[in-house]
């Protein structure tokens, strides 16, 4: 089966880092941020890499096309990265690998400037909204 679909991962919102076979990304619109082991790693790299789907596939035949599809669709379910059209259906779950996170989704979603309160108490908390 061919998948032409494009991959865009040009997204200002969503930060990388890789230490090794690790990855860590933030996603600064949800303020989720993920951990990817050794193979979500490689395919993560390959989405930023290659242009469609199938030049993706093209590199990976571990593990198996399907898991391959599911990662790429679950990505861009979790907005990390962009597809022209959906290459699978229905909900998908977090792959193996991959571990998601959202315990500082208030201050990573902050504006540092406008949305925190720097009352002096130590590390900064999200300032309670004012009454208008």
């Amino acid at each position: 089966m061919s998948f032409p679909h494009v991959i865009t991962t040009e997204n200002p919102d969503v930060v990388d880092e890789s230490f090794g076979n690790e990855t860590v990304i933030v996603n600064l619109a949800s303020g989720c941020y993920y951990s990817f082991a050794t193979v979500p790693t490689s395919i993560w790299r390959s989405c930023n890499e290659c242009t469609t789907v199938d030049d993706v596939l093209a590199r990976h035949h571990e593990p198996d096309e399907a898991s391959v599809l599911q990662l790429i669709q679950w990505l861009a379910n979790e907005g990390l990265l962009q597809l022209s059209a959906p290459v699978v259906d229905g909900d998908i779950a977090a792959p193996s690998g991959v571990d998601k996170f959202d315990d500082i989704a208030e201050l990573l979603k902050a504006d540092p400037i406008h949305d925190v309160d720097y009352s002096g108490e130590g590390w900064p908390v999200v300032a309670p909204p004012t009454e208008a």
